[in-house]
Parts: C-alpha cells; structure tokens; sequence
C-alpha cells in the first residue's frame, strides 16, 4: 500500500510541475498554463467509461497483468507513426 501511494504521489508530482515548466520553457507571453492543463486532463475524461466497462467486465488480474503488454503495443505503433513520417 505504501508502494501503491508513493507512486500516486509521484505521478501527481510530476504533473503539478510541467505544467509551470512547460510556461517557463515556453515563456512569459502567453496563456500556456489551460492548454497544458487539459492536455493533462483528457486522458482521464476521454479513457474513464472504458477503463470503468473493462474493470466490470474482466477479472482486475487480467486487466493489470495484460495492461503492459497493451501499453508497449501503444508505445510501438506511436513511434511507427512518428518514424514513418520523418
């Protein structure tokens, strides 16, 4: 359980800080901080129902044991799409 907060805690870290980061590296003349803000956001508003459908309908050990192999599957086919265009 420790492992399971600490690793909350991180991910959350991480986005409470890129969002200033990224209107630090952009600079000061815009209004950078919504944007990134929901870019952040729409995972979480976009995948919900789903996740919550697969949750209700799969035994939650198949879902986490799979979730790797549906996660490097993700990984592959986006730098496919950005090694075929260049």
């Amino acid at each position: 359980m420790l492992i399971q907060a600490q690793n909350s805690f991180n991910e959350k870290g991480a986005q409470f800080l890129l969002i200033p980061l990224g209107v630090w590296l952009y600079g000061a003349e815009g209004d950078l901080e919504y944007p990134l803000g929901a870019i952040i956001v729409l995972p979480f508003i976009l995948f919900s129902p789903f996740v919550g459908w697969l949750s209700d309908r799969f035994c939650k050990a198949r879902i986490i044991n799979s979730w790797p192999c549906s996660r490097y599957a993700c990984w592959r086919a986006c730098t496919g799409a950005c090694t075929s265009t260049i």
